[in-house]
């Protein structure tokens, strides 16, 4: 993802995070004047997590892992808080900004379908 883009995403978390409540935290670490790796996190009261973990140090290390693109989870601490509909909100603004760029994997890194992915992991 390039920089303009990380910053598009973390437009959009904060105006999710104002709409759901969520507070938003961010991190980078910069080695050489390089982003090696950058997060975003919003989270709430409730228990809902939702992490954006992205590694742009790979492209510049040649790494066959810099395909993978950004790495976002989603997941509750309660285990009766209904992730699902923030998730579905999430990912439809994330569709709206970048169209068909949104892979899901499954446990072991294979792709998996948009309502596999919905349905979570035990």
């Amino acid at each position: 993802m390039p920089a303009e883009d990380s910053r598009t995403l973390e437009q959009a978390f904060a105006v999710l995070g104002r709409a759901q409540a969520l507070s938003i935290r961010g991190d980078e670490q910069i080695r050489y004047g390089r982003s090696t790796w950058r997060t975003l996190d919003l989270c709430n009261e409730a228990g809902i997590s939702i992490n954006v973990y992205d590694e742009p140090g790979l492209a510049h290390a040649h790494s066959p892992r810099a395909d993978e693109g950004i790495k976002l989870s989603i997941y509750s601490l309660k285990p009766d808080w209904d992730w699902k509909p923030l998730a579905r909100h999430l990912l439809n603004e994330i569709e709206k900004i970048w169209p068909e760029k949104t892979k899901f994997r499954g446990p072991g890194g294979q792709i998996v379908s948009f309502e596999d992915a919905m349905q979570g992991r035990p």
